[in-house]
């Protein structure tokens, strides 16, 4: 269960300072990013792939059948 917290804050964190490192010397402020919303965004989505990829069989399948509209005709 630890997991599903740590891995997702050590990527999020990781992209972040990844990025500072990368744009630290960049001199106009229109191309340096918000590094908050890098965050959340990383961290939401890392998340979500850590969650999909812990939990068991059922619930990806459960989520194929909602994007699946029906059964297939062959």
């Amino acid at each position: 269960m630890d997991k599903i917290y740590v891995t997702p804050i050590l990527v999020s964190a990781a992209v972040v300072l990844a990025t500072y490192l990368m744009k630290k010397d960049e001199l106009d402020s229109t191309k340096k990013p918000n590094y908050v919303i890098l965050f959340l965004v990383c961290l939401g989505i890392s998340g979500g792939i850590v969650y999909i990829s812990s939990s068991n069989d059922d619930s990806i399948n459960l989520v194929m059948k909602e994007i699946d509209i029906g059964e297939c005709p062959f």
